[in-house]
């Protein structure tokens, strides 16, 4: 029978509603929260995990992957439930963790390893090594707190895998560190997941998750959406795309034509409750039709942009804008570049303009916003926004690199063909005398 290393039984955490230091200090003695008084950040979890497997947590930000984390690790109490670890936890959690800002690099790891049950001989014969694997140099020697993100990542790491632990728990440190030190790390992880350590993985860089963890928990608003392979509880991830509630329409909707009150239950995106909009709701479809934002590298996609027009109208402008993660300016385009001149109405009515591409973007995530414009007037130089989205999305283009050919190399694909010449050119050239 396979030994379970953590067993998570019903758990369930709601973080309550008060603001007082002394009603704070209340809450935290107490192990129960009715349901009005505050926010449910996990519902009835229950897991159990083998010793010595890799588990990935996944889910969108705010589905409770953090608090789970926290919950197992013993640094947060549940409403209710269970929490049962086998062996001794090594958890990273955040970047200065168990470490005091005014100490040293030096002075931290000694505390810390005290602290884990270690004598201080037994730090002290470790630290050389720490030190190694850490690689920051002569900076152990000062304040943590003058430490850069990726020196602390070095030492947290180095530290808690020094001390081969029975269960390593970490929730996203390795995102920070350099590309060199992550290979260094996911080595390490190799090694400690061979000598039988439990790993357990909170990260939203999914090829990760894949490669190194042999069952996936898919967390989806605070539920356990989906418990068992990682390529499955993706797939799942993606298949469900991002969690929001409905959006009402404009206060002005009864002014439309009946029949042009189309529902926006797959849109994108849309005004909030209550916020007058002239821009009422993108859909970014498939060629099946089905609105997601979760699209594939080079597949055909249409961007509806759905407004309202006025009778005052003339040669309104729909603009679109695609920025990458690292805010940086993919493609600006608008409807008169492509054509559309002039986009007028006589009354109002419900309008629909399609941005339609090619997606040859390098696999990734990307943020989208949407105007509607008028023309500047004579005397003006740009153009008058009627109306805009916020940044949205982000919309997420997947490649599958291990069984798709790469289709282009870099951030994105431009149009184009190739040709190869006629052999008999060369002899033409020849007989002319130009070679």
């Amino acid at each position: 029978m396979t030994e379970i290393a953590i067993l998570v039984d019903d758990v369930s955490k709601c973080f309550p509603k008060r603001r007082s230091f002394a009603s704070l200090m209340t809450s935290r003695a107490l192990t129960q929260t009715s349901e009005g008084e505050g926010k449910w950040a996990l519902r009835n979890i229950s897991l159990e995990i083998p010793s010595g497997s890799s588990v990935g947590i996944i889910g969108l930000n705010g589905s409770g992957k953090s608090t789970l984390l926290e919950i197992i690790a013993g640094t947060l109490l549940p409403t209710s439930g269970s929490v049962h670890r086998q062996g001794r936890v090594a958890a990273l959690l955040e970047l200065s963790s168990g470490f005091n800002p005014d100490r040293t690099g030096t002075e931290n790891v000694l505390l810390n390893g005290m602290v884990a049950g270690f004598a201080r001989s037994e730090v002290e014969q470790r630290f050389d090594e720490i030190a190694r694997f850490a690689d920051i140099g002569q900076v152990l020697d000062h304040p943590v707190k003058t430490y850069s993100s990726g020196m602390l990542a070095r030492l947290a790491f180095a530290l808690h895998t020094v001390f081969t632990p029975d269960i390593l728990i970490i929730d996203e440190i390795l995102s920070v560190g350099d590309y060199f030190f992550q290979q260094k790390c996911y080595r390490r992880l190799a090694e400690m997941r061979e000598a039988g350590v439990t790993q357990l993985f909170v990260s939203h860089d999914l090829a990760l998750v894949r490669d190194l963890c042999d069952q996936t928990a898919y967390l989806r608003g605070g539920c356990l959406a989906y418990w068992g392979s990682s390529s499955a509880a993706i797939h799942r991830m993606m298949t469900d795309g991002p969690l929001c509630d409905p959006q009402a329409w404009p206060a002005h909707k009864g002014e439309l034509p009946r029949e042009s009150q189309i529902s926006f239950a797959d849109a994108v995106w849309q005004p909030r409750d209550g916020q007058e909009s002239r821009l009422v709701g993108v859909r970014i479809c498939r060629e099946d039709g089905e609105s997601t934002l979760i699209h594939t590298l080079g597949s055909h996609i249409t961007i509806e942009v759905w407004f309202l027009t006025s009778p005052q109208d003339r040669d309104l402008i729909i603009g679109l804008a695609i920025k990458n993660r690292f805010d940086q300016t993919v493609t600006s385009i608008n409807s008169s570049m492509l054509g559309c001149h002039g986009i007028s109405h006589t009354g109002t009515a419900l309008r629909c303009f399609e941005f339609e591409l090619d997606l040859c973007l390098e696999g990734g995530e990307y943020s989208l916003r949407l105007g509607l414009n008028r023309p500047p007037e004579s005397d003006e130089t740009h153009y008058q926004s009627l109306d805009s989205t916020d940044w949205f999305g982000p919309i997420t283009v997947n490649w599958d690199y291990q069984n798709d050919l790469a289709p282009f190399f870099g951030m994105f694909g431009l149009p184009m063909s190739g040709k190869l010449r006629s052999e008999h050119l060369l002899t033409t050239l020849a007989s002319e005398g130009q070679v």
